[in-house]
C-alpha cells in the first residue's frame, strides 16, 4: 500500500512529464508549428460535372492511410496573389530550412492551456488516465498546479528553439579535386 505522501509525488512526476513532453514539442520545427502553415485539403473528385476533374489528387487505395492534405507556407499570400510564392510546407526538413518559421504557440500560452486541461477532469480522465486514476484515490478533483521551480526549469529546459538545418552543399558531395 503506498502512502499518501508517495502518490501526491507520482502525480507530480505525471504531471512534470506532461509539461516536459509538451515544452519539448514547441521546441521542434515542424510545418503544422508554424504560424505561416496553412493545411489545404487535397482535390478527392475524380470528376467534375461528367468531365474529369484536372485537379484530381490521386488517393492510395492501400491499406495504409494517405494523408488528405497539403502543408502550404501562407506567408504574404494575403498581399498580391501574383507575388505570393505558394511554397509547400509539407515536410519536417521544410520547416527546419526556413527562415521565416515561426512558433504558432508561445511556451506560455502552452502551459496556461495545460494548467487549464489538468482542471477538466474528463480531459484527464481521457488524455491522462493514469493521473486521472491517482487522483480517484486521494478524492481529488482537479490536478495540483505545477510549482515555480518545476516552471523554472521546464523554463531553462526548453528555452531554445531546435535549430534551423543548414544550407545542403551538393559540393561536399563531389570528390576532391587534388
Amino acid at each position: 500500500m503506498r502512502t499518501e505522501g508517495e502518490i501526491k509525488s507520482r502525480i507530480q512526476d505525471l504531471i512534470l512529464e506532461e509539461a516536459a513532453r509538451r515544452t519539448k514539442r514547441l521546441s521542434e520545427r515542424l510545418p503544422h508549428l508554424c504560424v505561416h502553415n496553412y493545411r489545404h485539403p487535397l482535390d478527392a473528385r475524380k470528376r467534375l460535372d461528367g468531365d474529369p476533374n484536372a485537379n484530381y489528387n490521386r488517393i492510395s487505395d492501400n491499406s495504409l492511410p494517405v494523408v488528405q492534405t497539403i502543408g502550404l507556407c501562407m506567408l504574404g499570400a494575403d498581399g498580391d496573389p501574383a507575388a505570393w510564392a505558394g511554397n509547400i510546407c509539407d515536410e519536417p526538413l521544410d520547416a527546419k530550412r526556413c527562415p521565416y518559421f515561426t512558433a504558432n504557440k508561445t511556451r506560455t500560452e502552452a502551459m496556461a492551456e495545460f494548467e487549464t486541461q489538468l482542471q477538466d477532469s474528463s480531459w484527464v480522465a481521457e488524455s491522462m488516465p493514469e493521473l486521472y486514476a491517482l487522483l480517484w484515490v486521494l478524492g481529488s478533483m482537479g490536478a495540483p498546479r505545477l510549482r515555480w521551480w518545476q516552471r523554472l526549469l521546464l523554463w531553462v529546459k526548453g528555452s531554445r528553439l531546435e535549430p534551423a538545418a543548414p544550407a545542403f552543399d551538393p559540393t561536399k558531395l563531389l570528390p576532391s579535386g587534388s
